[in-house]
């Protein structure tokens, strides 16, 4: 029989329908949700290193499994800069990244609007799975660290590097809890705002199709 056609996928810009996202900085449209998306960006970075500055002075010996257990969000933060290399504060990673260790990246991936989809698709997925309450789930961390907290006997196999109960145990304790809540409400929020973003890209790309298919007047 005839062979069957080669099935072509989208670019990951046309997902959601209407006029592909365009290349370059958001239009006027969707700067709202792209400042919005820059406040998430910054509190998921912040959170990620006070995590792990707070976690490694907590539990040292363990800092190489919370840096694993890390990678989704590090990895959430470089798409992150991709699509926000039009900014004035994420421009120096952005170049720095594509000049190292992402060279191969900036030829397939041109960021900025483009990234909009991955990272709504990214965002959704992180925070759908942190939200369950599996073993090394930022639900499941935040929820045990709340219990250490209230009863530091619950977990007795760890080993603490400050004293159980002393003021910098606290405090640290404390520091990684609110962080890693702060990471997960970045993820959530960000994965709301990229499908926004998303959605209200589509919208526009089928007016704009309307008005050329209505013509002039």
């Amino acid at each position: 029989g005839a062979a069957r056609p080669a099935m072509v996928l989208p670019p990951i810009g046309d997902i959601g329908g209407g006029a592909a996202l365009p290349v370059g900085p958001p239009p006027p449209e969707l700067q709202p949700r792209f400042r919005v998306i820059r406040a998430c960006l910054i509190t998921l970075t912040s959170s990620l290193l006070v995590k792990l500055l707070s976690f490694w002075v907590l539990l040292p010996s363990a800092l190489a499994d919370q840096v694993l257990s890390s990678l989704t969000s590090i990895f959430l933060t470089i798409i992150g800069i991709f699509l926000l290399k039009d900014d004035a504060l994420f421009a120096p990673a952005y170049t720095c990244m594509v000049r190292t260790f992402c060279v191969s990246c900036a030829d397939q991936c041109p960021g900025g609007v483009t990234c909009l989809c991955t990272w709504f698709f990214c965002c959704t997925i992180t925070a759908f799975f942190n939200l369950l309450p599996f073993r090394d789930s930022d639900i499941f961390v935040i929820v045990t660290f709340v219990k250490i907290l209230v009863d530091p006997s619950a977990q007795p196999d760890l080993k603490w590097w400050p004293q159980v109960r002393s003021v910098q145990w606290y405090i640290g304790c404390i520091v990684f809890t609110l962080s890693s809540i702060l990471a997960l409400l970045a993820q959530v929020m960000g994965a709301y705002q990229g499908y926004k973003g998303v959605q209200q890209h589509s919208v526009m790309g089928a007016m704009e199709d309307i008005e050329r298919l209505d013509g002039p007047g």
